[in-house]
């Protein structure tokens, strides 16, 4: 899969967001992917509270995943997402993510409407 960024400085590094790429990509159970995001040529990530999530530039949509782990700062991220074959496209562009793709997303956020 072609991600939709190719390399770390397309987004202005102004804009607040970041940019993950895929370290690794675990096929927890049939249905279920968690992908391991880092930033592109490492360093540490922005610390988060437990129950925080990203939201994760999806094609022509952005979704809203949950971060796993303490939250402390790291050097990368963990979501874990379900297929949903009838959903509207967001999973399944999570799905066909493979390691080396580039993915802008939101800094972690502890509010569910943000």
């Amino acid at each position: 899969m072609t991600a939709t960024l190719t390399a770390p400085d397309a987004l202005r590094a102004d804009d607040g967001r970041l940019v993950l790429e895929v370290a690794g990509v675990v096929e927890e159970v049939p249905g279920i992917r968690t992908l391991v995001l880092r930033r592109p040529g490492g360093g540490l990530l922005p610390a988060h509270p437990p129950g925080s999530h990203v939201v994760l530039d999806c094609g022509d949509r952005r979704n809203a995943y949950s971060l796993t782990g303490d939250g402390s700062a790291s050097e990368e991220y963990r979501v874990s997402v379900l297929l949903c074959p009838d959903g509207e496209g967001g999973s399944a562009f999570v799905h066909r993510l493979a390691v080396g793709d580039v993915v802008p997303a939101s800094r972690p956020r502890s509010d569910p409407s943000s």
